[in-house]
């Protein structure tokens, strides 16, 4: 599909969950020719993330994904001695 019909060059999520962002990780290689910047943050916290999902494979996107529903939730910090920097460094 050409870019200049029905596609935006930028699309900008707002959501205070890392498990949003994660989800974009995921899938914006499937979203060709867009830069998905992702909103977070309140105040003088506030940041706008550019996703550079292609600088990763899909494969290591997706166990990206895995590996943060693995290694807990925002609700739950992690399985009972499990964090996520081991993980992350193993990946």
């Amino acid at each position: 599909m050409n870019n200049s019909v029905g596609r935006y060059r930028y699309v900008r999520i707002q959501s205070p969950d890392t498990d949003v962002f994660f989800i974009l990780l995921r899938y914006t290689s499937r979203i060709p020719d867009t830069v998905l910047l992702f909103d977070i943050g309140a105040g003088n916290k506030k940041r706008l993330l550019d996703i550079l999902a292609e600088a990763f494979t899909d494969e290591y996107c997706t166990a990206l994904l895995g590996l943060h529903a693995f290694t807990g939730y925002n609700a739950t910090s992690a399985f009972k001695g499990v964090c996520k920097v081991k993980p992350v460094k193993k990946l």
